[in-house]
């Protein structure tokens, strides 16, 4: 069972996308343009990150503003 952040809504589909990141935006960046370049587009993508800064955090939020983004510190 995933519990969300107080506030943090996202649309539950059968799928579900989970992509970790510590410390590596373009990294996250490629993994995200991954999944959404799939021809199936029935699925949620979350970022769960758990980096020491926020370079991650800014770069999902101001590209892809769509997608549900966890800050585990």
């Amino acid at each position: 069972m995933l519990v969300l952040p107080a506030g943090l809504n996202f649309e539950m589909n059968d799928l579900t996308i989970y992509i970790l990141c510590h410390n590596r935006p373009d990294d996250a960046r490629q993994a995200i343009q991954s999944v959404i370049k799939q021809r199936d587009q029935e699925f949620s993508l979350v970022v769960s990150d758990n980096s020491s800064n926020d370079e991650v955090e800014r770069m999902v939020k101001s590209h892809f503003p769509e997608i549900s983004y966890i800050r585990r510190p």
